[in-house]
């Protein structure tokens, strides 16, 4: 057992270090050894998405999210996958399934509204911003980014209240 963690931890290292030829090997060299491991699958998938292959990498995200469908993570890079090959309804759900197992994540916010921003749906932007504003209150970017869809749509009132309350969150 602990020789398979040394490993993903070394293949973790790698991958991290940039040295992504070595990273896969032992990703691969972890999976031969253990078929199921979801972390493995999930981290070869992310270097697929790295390597501009997001095809790849959705088949192998996907597969570790069939192993283990509770780690928020994988919906995430999932949903980036998915962004990156155009499929951006995928990547609005990807990333709301992210947000289900960890509701205060403030990427996974920020990578749902650039999607649904490029959907051109405002009221699905609007209902994220607002969500993302309940979620995590302290958050200056959601009361930014909020208050530059408010402009957007000439509700400047409400995009003053939200600036206003950007400035006491972030006062810098």
């Amino acid at each position: 057992m602990s020789t398979l963690l040394q490993s993903m931890q070394a293949a973790i290292d790698h991958h991290q270090a940039g040295r992504l030829e070595h990273a896969e090997k032992m990703y691969r060299e972890v999976l031969a050894h253990s078929p199921g491991q979801a972390d493995a699958m999930h981290l070869i998938g992310v270097l697929a998405h790295q390597q501009g292959q997001h095809t790849l990498a959705i088949s192998h995200i996907k597969a570790a999210i069939d192993k283990n469908a509770k780690v928020a993570s994988y919906y995430n890079n999932l949903g980036a996958a998915q962004r990156a090959a155009g499929r951006w309804a995928a990547a609005a759900q990807s990333f709301n399934d992210s947000l289900q197992l960890e509701p205060t994540s403030e990427s996974t916010w920020h990578n749902l509204t650039v999607v649904l921003d490029q959907l051109d749906d405002p009221a699905m932007l609007d209902d994220a911003l607002d969500r993302w504003v309940l979620a995590v209150p302290t958050s200056a970017q959601a009361r930014q980014q909020r208050a530059a869809q408010h402009t957007a749509q000439d509700r400047i009132t409400q995009a003053v209240s939200d600036l206003h309350m950007c400035a006491q969150l972030n006062p810098q």
